[in-house]
């Protein structure tokens, strides 16, 4: 699994856009105002990367981080539209989100392990990540070319040949 996702981050285009992200877009660093984000919080970890990899964290933290059996897409789809009114995603970048998506759990799964080995977390907190990156490898043979042409028809693209 991680040598195929390496070899898949890989190849993704050279062309991809590369900016300082957040990393670390989860619930615990949003402020809320009533029901509209007044804030974000703990940039600790932003850092150069494709763009994309800041949606893969939103989805990955507000719309999958439950681990779903069946997709809910309309909050996939209400999220990556609220997204979309603050960066236009090319499509290659929202067909690699699979990809990234897979990036970020690995890497989660690779931090956790380095913090329990420090003894910073328990190993428990390692198995619950484990289990959430198999989790999303199996959500993602069953949803991730149906998530792409999501999100590609939220973006308004037209379909590909």
């Amino acid at each position: 699994m991680l040598a195929a996702n390496l070899d898949a981050w890989a190849v993704l285009p050279a062309m991809m856009p590369r900016q300082i992200i957040h990393v670390d877009y989860v619930v615990s660093n949003v402020l809320l105002q009533g029901s509209a984000v007044s804030g974000v919080l703990d940039f600790e970890f932003a850092a150069p990367d494709y763009r994309a990899m800041e949606l893969a964290g939103a989805l990955s933290s507000f719309a999958l981080g439950n681990r779903l059996e069946a997709a809910d897409w309309p909050l996939i789809e209400a999220l990556t539209a609220s997204c979309f009114t603050m960066v236009r995603f090319r499509e290659e970048e929202l067909r690699s989100m699979p990809v990234m998506l897979m990036r970020r759990y690995i890497v989660s799964f690779i931090h956790r392990a380095g913090r329990w080995r420090e003894g910073l977390s328990s190993r428990e907190h390692v198995i619950e990540r484990w289990t959430d990156l198999m989790w999303l490898q199996a959500w993602l043979a069953s949803f991730g070319s149906e998530l792409v042409d999501r999100l590609i028809r939220v973006a308004n693209y037209p379909p590909s040949a």
